[in-house]
């Protein structure tokens, strides 16, 4: 497997100053977003693909036939669709960047995995001309074990540096 990451890792501290960027920007979009509910999402009418031009059109006509809707405003309407097209380059790059580091996540843990799993297999061979190795070994073993696991206990997490 070819090691694609690993080799040059943040420190705790860049990633420290990462989030805190992220944290600033989130604070200075809160005038101009909400923050919605899983119920919310769920219930959400949506734009479908192309709509904008149509509500546009839609504006456009209910202004000039002097169309009013009880607590419904055409401005708010327009306004609701020039946010959205205001916002929409910033969440396609928010998604890129979180795609690119869930990516790195998943290679790292692919990678990481590979090679645990290469060195208990040399291990668990040496381990048959050794007791004490074996012995070391027994809680790898049981982790690696086919079948219902019974509360193995997982190694503690390994600072980020």
């Amino acid at each position: 497997m070819e090691d694609r990451v690993g080799q040059n890792n943040p420190t705790s501290k860049d990633v420290q100053a990462l989030i805190e960027e992220l944290r600033a920007l989130r604070k200075r979009t809160e005038k101009y977003t909400v923050s919605l509910t899983t119920d919310d999402r769920r219930s959400m009418g949506r734009l479908r693909p192309g709509a904008e031009g149509i509500v546009a059109a839609l504006g456009t006509l209910a202004a000039k036939q002097e169309l009013k809707l009880p607590k419904i405003s055409l401005q708010g309407m327009k306004d609701d669709l020039d946010l959205q097209a205001i916002l929409t380059p910033l969440l396609a790059e928010l998604q890129s960047l979180t795609q690119r580091i869930e990516d790195t996540v998943v290679e790292a843990q692919t990678e990481c995995w590979w090679a645990a799993t290469a060195y208990y297999t040399a291990l668990n061979r040496m381990s048959a001309a050794d007791a004490e190795l074996a012995d070391a070994l027994k809680p790898a073993t049981e982790f690696f074990a086919t079948g219902k696991r019974r509360g193995v206990p997982l190694a503690p997490k390994a600072p980020v540096t």
